[in-house]
């Protein structure tokens, strides 16, 4: 949680979250000091209990707006099958988060929900780009022209998920699965899949 960075993107109309650690010590234990006495708020979701702090008007040093902090500890509970038998668990998990975005135009469940989606974006997202797409791989040593590989790969990526995900039914999606990313590409192991491998898939799942 650096200033520079924060005050980067305010100046040009963007808003942050980000966790809140030891990046940024004074505001945690401000934070802290202050949740500490008060209730918790809870929320009760499938197989999850979660308490709640939340405040907004805190000062962080190098920082230019106000911020606003979302802390929650949350029990989650597992049935794992182990050796044959079906066993409960229990996991805790506390988050601290700092924004900001103020809760009139983000609410505090879902300034949660934003929160937890940036482990979707790296896995989903960064991960599928690197394994997949050649995210990570330099086809021409030019300043421009990787910025421009880089920009249209993320257009296209975009695209390919917004109709995955907007447009599929979900019975569609799961026998398409990663169709585009794994064989339409190629790779050291695959060939690419090519246009008549496409059509004969269709005419296969279209009868």
């Amino acid at each position: 949680m650096e200033g520079p960075f924060f005050n980067f993107c305010l100046d040009r109309g963007k808003h942050i979250i980000a966790v809140l650690k030891g990046n940024n010590k004074s505001l945690l234990e401000d934070a802290q000091g202050l949740f500490s006495d008060t209730e918790p708020k809870i929320w009760q979701k499938e197989h999850c209990s979660i308490q709640y702090w939340h405040a907004e008007g805190f000062k962080a040093e190098g920082i230019d707006v106000p911020l606003r902090v979302l802390h929650t500890e949350e029990i989650h509970h597992k049935r794992k099958r182990i050796a044959g038998q079906w066993v409960e668990k229990t996991e805790t998990q506390s988050w601290w988060w700092a924004t900001t975005i103020p809760e009139r135009q983000l609410s505090t469940h879902q300034l949660w929900q934003a929160g937890h989606k940036r482990w979707d974006i790296e896995n989903a997202n960064f991960n599928t780009l690197g394994r997949d797409w050649s995210l990570n791989h330099c086809f021409k040593h030019d300043p421009i022209t990787i910025t421009n590989f880089v920009l249209t790969l993320f257009i296209t990526f975009v695209l390919v998920q917004s109709f995955y995900y907007r447009n599929l039914k979900p019975q569609m999606r799961a026998l398409f699965g990663t169709l585009i990313s794994r064989y339409l590409l190629p790779t050291n192991s695959m060939p690419a899949f090519t246009r008549t491998h496409f059509i004969h898939l269709l005419s296969y799942i279209f009868g």
